[in-house]
């Protein structure tokens, strides 16, 4: 009899249990909606006065979610909390402009790379005056001032020594004192830069013998110096760009927190001070409290051409130098049972026409990309 009860009571649950299935089934209930972080940063993501998101990455993700099917909500969080908060379980995943880096792979999934991107530095323009200014001092400089001690002082050696071999001649240019002197002098350098006037010529052997030798030396004399002039404005302009990581060191540069420039920043030993958006950074670029911005290359050229429209303008070059490639990726909570399709979706779109489009309305004609 007991055992009676018990299955009785064991098929009334299972019945009750099925019910509450059926009753879920007919209701429609359905998991809860992915959310997806996201954080303003042209051009992967850009938020409007009214709200609405837009940019490379939300083209993308709106894309990916349609075809997998994906209810989802964006929720709009500091780039620094991304990572973390995927980590922690309390997004799925996010879009935008972020990079794989190793350290974060360890916390987290990434899908396939979307993007090849690199970091880039902006630096502000020179006005000008300051241009005029920056050439001046780079053609006076004591390098260029010593050449010039020692030509002068050559000149005046062998002006004197004319001046003596050719002072006694009744019928030469050089006669007398000072005057004579002065004479020599003229046309010592009249013969090194090989003017050649011929207003005034040595008479003697001696003389000639002295102004063809000159003739070999101040040709050389001012190869030397055109050299050296040369030389020196091209240090100057190496010393005033950026070649290598090493023409950091003496800038102090915004970069966005919590980005990846920020830790190669950190990394390399370079003065950074960091941002919570990449415009405020360039705006105090624009203010020249900062000498460079260190950020994604395609998020400056963007922006570079965007601020430009600004009331005033604001510009900046953007130089060729890249510290390095960023691969930019979709961020997953770490063995998220949509991966694979969120995965696949992507795939799928990136090698669409539609996804060529996207980028060349963004980025230009022809960005770095995969």
């Amino acid at each position: 009899m007991k055992n009676l009860l018990r299955l009785k009571s064991e098929a009334s649950f299972i019945h009750c249990l099925a019910g509450i299935c059926v009753f879920f089934a007919a209701t429609g209930l359905q998991a809860a909606p992915l959310r997806i972080g996201i954080h303003d940063k042209p051009p992967y993501a850009i938020k409007d006065s009214n709200g609405t998101w837009s940019g490379i990455s939300v083209i993308l993700w709106e894309n990916i979610a349609n075809s997998a099917k994906l209810d989802y909500e964006l929720v709009e969080v500091p780039y620094e909390d991304i990572a973390p908060r995927i980590a922690d379980g309390t997004l799925d995943g996010a879009v935008g402009e972020l990079e794989v880096t190793s350290q974060v792979e360890k916390q987290l999934d990434f899908t396939q790379p979307y993007l090849i991107s690199s970091i880039g530095i902006a630096m502000g323009e020179r006005h000008w005056s300051m241009a005029w200014r920056a050439a001046v001092l780079e053609l006076f400089n004591w390098t260029i001032a010593q050449v010039l001690v020692g030509i002068f002082l050559a000149m005046l050696l062998v002006s004197l020594l004319i001046w003596m071999l050719e002072r006694r001649h009744k019928h030469g240019h050089f006669r007398g004192g000072i005057s004579g002197i002065g004479s020599a002098l003229w046309f010592s350098a009249a013969t090194m830069t090989t003017v050649g006037y011929g207003d005034k010529t040595p008479s003697t052997l001696a003389g000639r013998v002295v102004a063809i030798f000159w003739m070999i030396v101040g040709v050389l004399l001012v190869s030397a110096f055109t050299a050296t002039v040369a030389s020196s404005m091209s240090a100057a302009r190496l010393t005033n760009s950026i070649g290598r990581v090493s023409d950091f060191h003496h800038l102090t540069c915004g970069v966005l927190k919590g980005s990846l420039s920020a830790s190669l920043t950190e990394q390399f030993g370079i003065n950074t001070i960091e941002f919570e958006s990449l415009e405020a950074a360039l705006g105090a670029l624009n203010k020249k409290t900062l000498q460079a911005v260190v950020a994604d290359k395609n998020s400056l050229l963007y922006l570079q051409r965007e601020m430009a429209r600004n009331t005033p303008p604001n510009h900046f070059h953007v130089p060729a130098f890249s510290l390095r490639e960023a691969f930019i990726a979709i961020p997953m909570r770490s063995k998220h049972p949509d991966y694979e399709k969120i995965n696949e979706a992507l795939l799928d779109f990136t090698s669409s026409p539609a996804w060529k489009a996207t980028l060349t309305q963004w980025l230009g004609p022809d960005p770095s990309r995969l």
